[in-house]
């Protein structure tokens, strides 16, 4: 049994969570949080390999392979991919931090409601 295209049963929480934190995520704030891809090092690369096994049983047999060979960019769309079993997504963009370009996600909850009244008012 599959649960999508890539998963055959849905991370538990306390792993999702676990996987966040190598981000420096907390439950408490993990939407609106910011990750910088030029800042995921070696030592985030690692965090994630220690988490790998435990991870990986939960993806469909096939995409094993995926996980040989991480870098910053696999490892955002391997985030990216568990963010949606939580319903979260990554929206990306670019900025420049001290004359330099970067890359940024911004993890946003797709549940919650945007109030367009909080957003614009007409007088």
């Amino acid at each position: 049994m599959t649960i999508n295209q890539l998963f055959k049963n849905k991370i538990p929480y306390d792993l999702f969570i676990n996987f966040l934190l190598i981000f420096d995520i907390n439950e408490s704030n993990i939407s609106n949080s910011i990750i910088i891809k030029e800042k995921i090092n070696d030592t985030i690369i690692n965090k994630f390999l220690d988490l790998k096994q435990d991870i990986i049983t939960y993806y469909i047999d096939c995409k094993h392979s995926y996980f040989e060979s991480i870098n910053s960019a696999k490892l955002i769309t391997i985030l990216k991919q568990i963010l949606k079993l939580y319903d979260y997504k990554l929206e990306s963009y670019e900025k420049y931090i001290n004359q330099k370009r970067m890359k940024l996600y911004k993890i946003i909850d797709i549940n919650k409601k945007i109030n367009i009244s909080n957003i614009i008012s007409f007088n």
